[in-house]
């Protein structure tokens, strides 16, 4: 143990220590900075665990009758003593000490160890508070060790400092002992001076000295009535602090209180206005009291990364929930501070970055936005474009999340002028190329003079369209992307082409696109409620023709990987919300002609976006509106067989599936699929028959791709939640493919056969007894076991 501790703490030449009395003699303590490295605050795992071993001994030994200056002085060793062992020591002593115990009374009669325990006692009780997130959770070791960590963890010692355990010796009136250590403090005292500050200092030995010097004598406590758990009022000794010092813990308390109360405010006004759907648990008082508070604040430096407690976006967010929550009198009467704060917070830049988490609490530039949401509703179309526009423009990331995440709000909000509001900030996802070390120096300086030039002219028709001059501006399209190179990859099977085709040569485009940012634009879309479906349709026709130049299939046949994937799955979500009320010609036109043209890993991507996104706004909806998720699923179906993906799958005897293959195929059976197998399905909740309509399709891709594991799985996962009278009639005829085609693994490595078997016992009707019979065979040819009474009843089924 003591080499292990010579190895990390290193040599003790030149450090700081101090003289302590342990036992009789006089030790030296070096170095103290270990001490409480095992509470896992030391360089490695193995120390912490160590010395917590050590500790652990120390209490079966003095449990088992030895005394406790015998195992100390062990542990102590000869010369000196490092600041990690005396934590141990400390630790016995106040989990086994006793008054009059040598040991114990050796510690609490040095200053210094009460200083450098007063500090630990404080992390022991953040520690728990914060459940081990101080040390001793992120070095958890096995499990083999969590008995003796957690009966260390509930040892006296974790929840009591040494200078306590001096005030409950000093109560148990044992004159004799405690005349001994108020000399030995005394000597403390006379040897660092008297502490004469009305502050209190818990690390300095120096104040340690003296107040425990108080600590040691009665005539420092008083007694008062207070309840005890049981809610008895009992007689109970406290220790009277001097008058200068007890001002300054008031003041301390009455501090840490205010900003608690600031703090507790603050963060649940912030909380409320990150979304309209938060729970709200402030008021407008409380936002009026903090406009009052931060009058001084101004926005801080530029940084990533806000501090929560920042006072000016505790005062925007504090003046976004007055203009949300605030009564007409209450908005009237702080009209001016409001509209001050919110123009201030969207002039000036306080961080670097845009708001890449898109959410609306820890962004000013947001919060400024939501608040001028909320005042908007009171102005008509024209003012409210005007009072929005701005910020839209020169904050669309903020924007993005302040419309995404205030839906509530947009109803307010003029439709013309809300359609408006979201061109304006698609075009603001469009950033300007950097300078090139080739160019010429004012080469961003043009761009981005080009961009701000269509920008305004963006906002002008925007204008003259809502004042009736002009007709509506076509949607917004990304800019072009710099064109794909040709694939390099060899396709198996496929004849060498006679003529190699020569590269497109890359040319980085001026303005890039933030597509990350333009998908929270299209979500306001998806909440108007008289334009809607015409929005939606015009956004899809008028980004087809990019959607297919950047994703359609490249000139020699091959599939290209170099594909836009962002913004294409967003605009297929955005129409799949309102897909459904179109006639199929309209859907035809604005969904299936362009998927029908992309290339084969675009389709899946973009078809999996559409898809989903029509089964979570219709599954649980009425018989028609499943009646046309089944359409959908028939109609993908056709396209998918085309696919070089699945082809290749069929071809495959592998028991998985192609990432991209399996995103649509998890779809078409009600699953979202995040990769690596993992999954959610999103059928739960609905009733035995209301997924009835889909099995025959679901049935038919089962079977066309038989034996395939993954496709078993996931029509086996839909079974298991529909009727079992619909299941079975749903499940012999490709339980019989199976039955011919598949290995024994099939059934048993991926526990198909137990699942095929639970569904069937429940049916209450068998559709083909004689198929179940050979199925029996082969599941139990596999090794999986088969339930007696089930194989009866087939028997009995074919008589």
């Amino acid at each position: 143990m003591r080499v292990l501790l010579r190895s990390a703490e290193g040599p003790n030449e030149g450090r700081e220590g101090f003289v302590l009395e342990l036992g009789g003699v006089e030790r030296e303590v070096k170095p103290v900075f270990s001490y409480g490295w095992s509470r896992g605050h030391g360089p490695r795992a193995m120390v912490c665990k160590a010395l917590n071993a050590l500790e652990a001994y120390g209490h079966k030994q003095i449990e088992e009758g030895r005394p406790l200056e015998d195992v100390v002085l062990e542990l102590a060793g000869e010369g000196t003593i490092s600041g990690a062992i005396l934590l141990v020591i400390v630790d016995l002593a106040l989990s086994h000490g006793k008054p009059g115990d040598p040991i114990l009374e050796d510690l609490v009669s040095s200053p210094e160890v009460l200083a450098l325990d007063a500090d630990r006692a404080n992390h022991d009780k953040v520690d728990q508070i914060s459940g081990g997130m101080l040390g001793s959770t992120w070095r958890q070791g096995p499990k083999t060790d969590h008995a003796i960590e957690a009966d260390l963890a509930n040892r006296r010692s974790r929840s009591l400092a040494l200078h306590e355990k001096l005030s409950q010796l000093t109560l148990t009136k044992n004159e004799n002992a405690d005349q001994q250590i108020q000399t030995r403090l005394q000597a403390g005292v006379d040897r660092l001076g008297a502490w004469t500050d009305h502050h209190v200092d818990w690390s300095s030995p120096k104040f340690m000295a003296s107040h425990a010097w108080r600590l040691v004598s009665l005539a420092n406590y008083e007694q008062v009535e207070a309840k005890d758990e049981n809610g008895d009022v009992q007689r109970v000794w406290v220790y009277t602090w001097p008058e200068g010092q007890a001002q300054w813990l008031q003041d301390q308390t009455a501090d840490i209180q205010k900003e608690q109360n600031f703090l507790t405010h603050s963060t649940a006004i912030r909380i409320a206005m990150d979304k309209d759907s938060n729970d709200v648990r402030a008021t407008a008082e409380h936002a009026e009291a903090l406009l009052e508070a931060t009058a001084e604040a101004v926005p801080s430096s530029k940084k990533d990364d806000l501090d929560p407690n920042d006072p000016w976006l505790c005062r925007v967010g504090a003046a976004a929930f007055m203009a949300r929550f605030g009564s007409a009198d209450q908005k009237k009467q702080c009209a001016g501070v409001l509209e001050t704060v919110f123009t201030r917070a969207l002039q000036e830049k306080t961080k670097t970055q845009t708001n890449l988490r898109y959410d609306v609490m820890s962004e000013p530039e947001a919060l400024a936005i939501v608040g001028r949401l909320y005042l908007a509703a009171d102005l008509g179309p024209i003012d409210q474009f005007a009072y929005l526009v701005e910020a839209v423009e020169a904050h669309p990331a903020c924007a993005a999340a302040a419309f995404k995440n205030h839906t509530g709000a947009l109803s307010a909000v003029d439709e013309r002028v809300l359609r408006a509001l979201v061109r304006i900030g698609l075009h603001g996802c469009v950033f300007t190329r950097s300078q090139h070390y080739e160019e010429a120096e004012d080469a961003f300086e043009i761009r981005e003079q080009a961009r701000m030039k269509k920008m305004a002219d963006v906002i002008m028709a925007e204008r003259d369209w809502l004042t009736g001059t002009k007709p509506e501006p076509d949607w917004f399209v990304p800019p072009d992307r710099r064109p794909r190179r040709a694939s390099k990859g060899i396709v198996l099977g496929k004849q060498a082409p006679t003529s190699k085709t020569q590269p497109a040569e890359p040319r980085w485009p001026d303005f890039y696109f933030d597509d990350q940012t333009a998908v929270h634009w299209l979500k306001p879309l998806e909440h108007l409620s008289e334009s809607r479906s015409i929005a939606i349709q015009c956004l899809l026709a008028a980004n087809a023709a990019c959607l297919i130049d950047a994703n359609g299939p490249s000139g020699d046949g091959e599939d290209d990987h170099d594909i836009e994937r962002v913004w294409p799955c967003a605009l297929m979500r955005c129409g799949a919300v309102t897909a459904h009320t179109w006639s199929p010609e309209e859907r035809e036109t604005a969904i299936f002609t362009t998927l029908e043209a992309l290339s084969d890993e675009a389709f899946l991507e973009a078809a999996s976006a559409f898809l989903v996104g029509s089964d979570l706004h219709l599954i649980e909806g009425s018989g028609e509106d499943r009646a046309y998720l089944v359409g959908l699923r028939e109609r993908l179906w056709q396209r998918l067989q085309r696919t070089a993906h699945w082809k290749r799958h069929l071809w495959s005897d592998r028991d998985g599936m192609e990432i991209h293959l399996k995103e649509l195929i998890s779809a078409f059976f009600m699953k979202l699929s995040y990769g690596f197998g993992d999954g959610q399905s999103y059928t739960g909740g609905l009733a035995e028959d209301a997924l009835g309509p889909f099995l025959p399709i679901l049935l038919l891709i089962t079977e066309t791709g038989a034996p395939c594991p993954t496709l078993a799985l996931l029509y086996l996962d839909v079974l298991e939640v529909v009727a079992p009278a619909l299941a079975e009639p749903a499940m012999v005829s490709v339980v019989e493919q199976w039955r011919v085609k598949a290995k024994d693994r099939f059934w048993r490595e991926f526990g198909i056969g137990r699942r095929v078997l639970a569904i069937a016992s429940k049916s209450p009707h068998l559709t083909n007894p004689a198929i179940w019979h050979s199925v029996i065979e082969a599941i139990t040819a596999s090794g999986v076991s088969v339930d007696e009474a089930f194989r009866q009843r087939v028997r009995e089924s074919q008589i």
